[in-house]
């Protein structure tokens, strides 16, 4: 039976396929550095992973609600030329050596970012870098000072400007998606102060416009993007005397108000009552808050088997399954939803405790 053309085109494609397949599988699967989040992810709370004012790499890049951003992105990439008196060739040159390490950084890149450049002109995944790092340069640099080449009513750069949306493009710039490989701002920065710059500049920038504390941090080594960096600061801070609140024997972190990468693996919690409250704060507890916490950050979240945190979510689990467990939590969800079902509960217990006492009295002074 003869086959057919399509046929034979996919078994020429498979073996060619197979002949330069890589033989290092860890190597190509350790490059990617900026990840898509999980559509079972994503799908539980969309506006979440979103950039609500500006994109910056290829994921979220021709959004229509992002567009407006393009245009101040165009000017800080004219400013920031000006300002350094170099050509854009030179820029163009030093990224183009590293490009298709800046492609590999991203787990999910589209075929149209791949597509090649020619001599003396760029690809349009280089189109995208400059002028997004750029962007992002001129606003660490503008946020704890205003840069003296904008105009003082500048929408993005004056001071009036970043009042208005600087905690929109903060948010924006800490998303899992929304990262830029930081080889793309060292590679502007040395060629921008021909060399004197090194990436520990880059990354004293970062700190600063996140308004993380950098006193105790001399040297942040190596970091792949602004999220990177965000994270180890964290991971460097002095750690303070965390509260431990026991529950039969169960021990629970204070987590709240921290954002350290190990708090999106605490607590397979949705078995967790509403009625657990682990967490102290200003002396009060706040089991709702908790709860809700717990059981968001578990939603779609693959626990990694015999680890500490494993070892920790059975202990609660177990002690959640207990009866006396079950039982507080169905009656502080049945009884003590408002204040003032427990004085309504205490009135109602009284009255049945009076009432057997007086059962008991009536049965005892009964003589035939």
């Amino acid at each position: 039976m003869p086959r057919h053309s399509y046929e034979t085109d996919w078994i020429v494609q498979v073996k060619e396929s197979l002949e330069t397949m890589p033989s290092d599988d860890q190597q190509r699967w350790g490059k990617p550095s900026i990840y898509k989040v999980p559509g079972r992810s994503t799908n539980l709370n969309p506006k979440a992973y979103q950039p609500l004012a500006v994109s910056f790499g290829p994921y979220h890049y021709g959004q229509e609600h992002l567009y407006p951003m393009e245009e101040h992105k165009h000017r800080a990439l004219l400013h920031f030329l000006k300002r350094s008196g170099k050509p854009l060739e030179r820029f163009l040159t030093t990224l183009r050596e590293v490009e298709e390490d800046l492609m590999a950084s991203y787990e999910a890149l589209a075929p149209k970012w791949k597509e090649g450049s020619s001599e003396g002109t760029a690809s349009r995944f280089l189109q995208l870098m400059i002028p997004d790092g750029c962007f992002m340069l001129e606003f660490l640099r503008s946020a704890p000072e205003t840069l003296n080449d904008y105009a003082s009513n500048d929408p993005i750069f004056s001071k009036r400007g970043k009042l208005n949306i600087m905690s929109y493009i903060k948010r924006d710039m800490l998303m899992l998606e929304n990262q830029l490989p930081m080889l793309v701002l060292d590679r502007l920065v040395a060629v921008e102060s021909d060399g004197k710059k090194d990436g520990e500049f880059v990354n004293k920038l970062i700190l600063k416009f996140c308004r993380r504390p950098c006193k105790h941090i001399e040297m942040m080594g190596k970091c792949l993007h602004v999220l990177d960096v965000f994270r180890k600061s964290m991971l460097m801070e002095p750690k303070p005397e965390l509260d431990k609140i026991g529950h039969n024997g169960v021990l629970v972190e204070e987590i709240i108000g921290s954002a350290t990468p190990e708090a999106d693996k605490i607590g397979h919690g949705g078995d967790l009552p509403t009625s657990f409250d682990p967490v102290k704060r200003g002396g009060k507890y706040y089991n709702k808050e908790v709860a809700k916490l717990f059981k968001s950050l578990a939603k779609e979240v693959t626990l990694e088997p015999n680890s500490s945190l494993d070892a920790v979510h059975n202990q609660v689990s177990m002690y959640c399954m207990k009866p006396w467990s079950m039982w507080r939590a169905y009656l502080f969800c049945t009884y003590f939803r408002n204040p003032w079902a427990i004085p309504s509960f205490i009135a109602g217990l009284s009255a049945f405790v009076l009432t057997v006492i007086q059962t008991v009295y009536a049965f005892l002074g009964y003589k035939p």
